[in-house]
């Protein structure tokens, strides 16, 4: 009669540590195809917030835009529909999400106190989320409002002469200008706001009176510092960052969408943002 016998202790580490090797071999495997799923998902919102601006020009005759004018800085273009309205609203009807706002006396209004969490708004790399009020920022009482983390850099030509972003300009931008100047497909219009992965949860704005980075420079989520989007208590994320390794997606103006290497994006921010730029460039 064979006797069973269990086990060693030798040969059990043996396995134990097999089993570790290889978890440790496919664990990054399985988080290169979770990072790819993201970003082919995030990439597809930003072309379709592209379409959406296209439509909106198509319906209008030129590209949405958020202007609201300080003190001494040009007045709205008296033709605008929308003026003084968060992109995210004014594109709405073309995102079919015409539900999530009101056309009250001539402005759009969101309904539900604008606290929806919308999945087109939101990179899955940082995750769908809803947004809640920021320790930040104590004056401002929960619920914070539903998150958006696609935004553009404000170029204009009080800070930087000649150069003008699409989506702050004093009247909508038509296409036909952008092709006359830096052309369609080398002017970026939406990309990453910036904001570290801690703060996922407060920002880094809302898609609603949302605001946008006063810089261009693009780095991982990693490096901006934390609370920089509430630098100083305001919600303005002072530049651009991705959670995709290596690059910043970027919506341009003919909807395109493509992988932008930080250290381009940042060296050529004041060209590739503003649709006035007269020197060609070549993306990377």
């Amino acid at each position: 009669m064979k006797i069973r016998r269990g086990f060693t202790l030798i040969e059990l580490l043996v396995v134990i540590a097999i089993i570790a090797v290889l978890i440790g071999l496919l664990l990054p495997a399985v988080q290169q195809v979770r990072e790819a799923a993201s970003r082919a998902s995030c990439t597809n919102n930003l072309k379709q917030l592209g379409l959406a601006a296209q439509n909106f020009a198509s319906t209008f005759g030129f590209l949405p835009t958020e202007y609201v004018p300080d003190s001494g800085q040009p007045p709205v273009a008296a033709n605008y529909p929308y003026p003084g309205q968060d992109w995210h609203v004014q594109l709405m009807a073309y995102i079919e999400q015409q539900n999530e706002v009101k056309l009250i006396n001539g402005v759009l209004t969101p309904v539900n106190a604008a606290t929806d969490t919308l999945k087109l708004f939101l990179c899955p790399s940082r995750g769908i989320r809803p947004g809640q009020a920021s320790p930040n920022a104590p004056g401002t009482p929960p619920p914070y409002g539903g998150i958006s983390d696609y935004g553009y850099y404000v170029l204009v030509p009080w800070n930087v002469p000649g150069a003008q972003c699409i989506l702050w300009s004093p009247s909508g931008v038509d296409l036909a200008q952008i092709s006359n100047a830096n052309g369609t497909s080398n002017t970026a219009l939406l990309s990453h706001l910036g904001v570290n992965p801690a703060e996922y949860g407060y920002g880094p704005t809302t898609w609603y009176n949302c605001n946008n980075a006063t810089g261009g420079t693009s780095v991982p989520d990693r490096d901006v510092p934390l609370g920089a989007y509430l630098s100083p208590n305001t919600y303005n994320p002072p530049d651009l960052s991705s959670p995709h390794p290596g690059v910043n997606l970027v919506t341009f103006a003919d909807s395109h969408v493509q992988p932008i290497p930080h250290g381009w994006l940042t060296q050529y921010q004041n060209q590739v943002w503003s649709w006035m730029n007269p020197t060609p460039i070549s993306l990377p």
